[in-house]
C-alpha cells in the first residue's frame, strides 16, 4: 500500500492510496483522526477539550477504539440481522473511553478543485 501525505500548514496526516480494498474507488479515508482529548480520569464527565497537536506525520489507517457498549446477543437475531451484526463485531471489540475520534471519507475531487483541506481545530471541512 502506497502512502501519500496532504500537505497544510499544520499538522500532517498519512493517506493510505489506493483505497480499492476498501470500495471507496473515487476518494480517500482518513481514520482516527482525534477531536478531542481522552475523557477519562478528572475529564470523564466533562466537555470535550481539544486535541493535543501532533508536531510529525500521523498515521490515519486505523479506526480508533470505539466507545463502551454492550455487544448485540447474535443468538436472539433473526438471521439477516445476525449476518449484518456479525460483519460489524470486529470492529466493536475495541472499546475504549478514549474514543472521541473521526473516520473521514472524502472524495479526491471537491467540485473541481484538487485541494482538501483539514483543520486541526475542534471541526473539520473540505
Amino acid at each position: 500500500m502506497q502512502k501519500k501525505n496532504i500537505e497544510a500548514s499544520g499538522p500532517q496526516i498519512s493517506v493510505p492510496f489506493p483505497l480499492h480494498d476498501r470500495q471507496l474507488a473515487n476518494g480517500f479515508v482518513l481514520l482516527g483522526i482525534p477531536y478531542a482529548e481522552p475523557p477519562v480520569g478528572p475529564f470523564r464527565f466533562s466537555p470535550p477539550r481539544s486535541p493535543r497537536p501532533w508536531r510529525d506525520i500521523r498515521p490515519a489507517q486505523e479506526f480508533a477504539p470505539v466507545c463502551p457498549q454492550v455487544l448485540p446477543n447474535l443468538k436472539a437475531e433473526v438471521k439477516t440481522r445476525h449476518e449484518y451484526l456479525g460483519r460489524l463485531l470486529s470492529y466493536l471489540k475495541n472499546q475504549s473511553e478514549d474514543c472521541l475520534y473521526l473516520n473521514i471519507y472524502a472524495p479526491h475531487q471537491v467540485e473541481g478543485k484538487e485541494s482538501f483541506s483539514l483543520s486541526h481545530k475542534s471541526y473539520y471541512y473540505y
